[in-house]
């Protein structure tokens, strides 16, 4: 939120006042969490719901396609190493559902929270946030962290002839020669995270301006009800 200005709320409704023009009769100030609070307590009452959808949606939606590149990571690379048959909860649960655990929250945290309360300086801001987020979250995280454990099984189970830490050159031997062919995977990717966070962060901010900033505009001192 503006720090020159305060949110209220009267008869349920949010009213943005700015600082030198007062707080409206009968109006009762508002913190952050309020803020919030009302917001989302109104996007869960509103009917139809169908037109909250990047708020009530957007962020499952997210760490659904987290989810999914997690699973792309996931399963190239226990191919390429050989274990297909093992561990799968080892890393299922670190490649696949964390990430987009993790993309879900951040993102309401981070991003529609910040929507929400008006606190991002341009829309673009909050839109390269959310991409940001959701190309680490989505696409860095569960594909950096799927080679080792799949290295780490391929050693334990004798699947593929691992070297030892030690032998530095032939370790980045083989994680070239098993990783350089997911290399434009891996970029298209991160990309189309990077994409999908932006354009849900950009619906989000439809909505809001459509649906919830009309309380949150700075109020003129001439329409303040001083009665």
């Amino acid at each position: 939120m503006n720090p020159e200005s305060q949110v209220t709320t009267r008869g349920g409704q949010l009213q943005r006042v700015t600082s030198p023009y007062g707080i409206p009769e009968g109006a009762v100030p508002l913190d952050r969490q309020e803020v919030l609070k009302v917001q989302w307590t109104t996007i869960r009452n509103w009917k139809p719901r169908s037109e909250m959808w990047p708020f009530i949606h957007g962020a499952s939606l997210l760490a659904s396609f987290s989810a999914l590149s997690g699973a792309v990571c996931n399963m190239y690379f226990r191919e390429k190493f050989n274990v297909q048959k093992f561990g799968r909860a080892s890393t299922f649960v670190p490649i696949i559902v964390i990430p987009a655990a993790l993309s879900m929250i951040t993102h309401q945290l981070w991003v529609s929270n910040t929507i929400l309360v008006d606190e991002f300086s341009c829309p673009l801001c909050g839109q390269v946030r959310a991409g940001t987020i959701q190309a680490i979250l989505g696409a860095v995280y569960p594909c950096t962290l799927a080679a080792p454990l799949a290295i780490v099984l391929a050693r334990r189970n004798w699947t593929y002839p691992v070297p030892t830490i030690t032998e530095h050159r032939q370790v980045l031997s083989m994680l070239s020669k098993t990783g350089r062919p997911f290399q434009l995977p891996f970029l298209v990717i991160f990309m189309g995270q990077f994409v999908m966070g932006m354009a849900m962060a950009k619906q989000q901010q439809r909505v809001f301006n459509e649906k919830l900033s009309a309380g949150m505009l700075p109020r003129d001192p001439n329409d303040i009800d001083r009665s």
